[in-house]
């Protein structure tokens, strides 16, 4: 049998009982596609790339600034 601590609450005798709630739109975008932080950056790999390339080629001094 399980303890009061273990067991889990639940506020419907119903257990299948739906609830509604609100989530945001884009957050409903987020969780749809599976996109995290990480994700949402990458949809963009192909500017951020295009980026780095003509700020390398206009800043070449910038290249080698971090140590590896």
């Amino acid at each position: 049998m399980n303890s009061p601590s273990t067991s889990s609450a639940r506020s419907s005798s119903n257990p299948r009982a739906r609830k509604s709630f609100e989530v945001n739109p884009f957050r409903k975008y987020c969780l749809l596609n599976g996109f995290d932080d990480i994700g949402l950056t990458l949809r963009h790999k192909d500017k951020i790339a295009a980026f780095e390339a003509q700020r390398l080629a206009t800043k070449p001094w910038l290249a080698h600034t971090l140590s590896s």
